[in-house]
């Protein structure tokens, strides 16, 4: 199934022995080299990973009981890569040439294997958003502790939502 970040974002986290919630996602941790979901932060100090979840739901995610939170320190792949690296939510992005495209602001990821499949990408100023543009994970070159870097320029990739006119000859 594929599930956005828009869908994901405040979901209630509940486990199967009680119904009460133990946290709401806040964000999410994805592994810099491969793109695999490495968990799901609630709040502010607790996570899940995927191999402990149960049911994905609209409404909420199932997890087999509360031994399968833990602390995003406690998670080797984010010890090895950092705290701030591993971080997918409201990444920078820039394009090969250096140039910002804007920050993450919703992605898509495969809930039966974990895996990121394209994020979008919009500048924001208070309220505003404008030139956004959704990216496929093969067009990420690398992921910094600071931004993602694409392997394509701006004008290679067309924004998302523009209508393209053929050029009259």
């Amino acid at each position: 199934m594929k599930l956005h970040w828009s869908q994901l974002d405040g979901l209630a986290v509940i486990s199967s022995e009680e119904d009460r919630p133990f946290g709401f996602v806040t964000g999410v941790f994805m592994h810099p080299e491969t793109g695999q979901i490495i968990g799901l932060l609630l709040g502010y100090s607790k996570m899940v990973v995927p191999v402990d979840i149960e049911q994905w739901n609209k409404d909420y995610i199932r997890v087999s009981g509360p031994e399968a939170f833990t602390t995003p320190l406690e998670i080797l792949r984010i010890q090895e890569f950092g705290l701030r690296r591993t971080f997918l939510n409201n990444k920078r992005v820039l394009a090969k040439n250096g140039q910002s495209l804007g920050r993450v602001r919703d992605f898509c990821l495969d809930t039966n294997t974990s895996f990121l499949l394209s994020i979008e990408v919009s500048k924001k100023f208070l309220w505003m958003e404008w030139d956004k543009r959704t990216f496929d994970y093969s067009d990420i070159s690398a992921v910094t502790e600071k931004a993602i870097v694409l392997t394509v320029e701006p004008e290679e990739k067309e924004k998302a939502g523009k209508i393209q006119v053929p050029a009259l000859t």
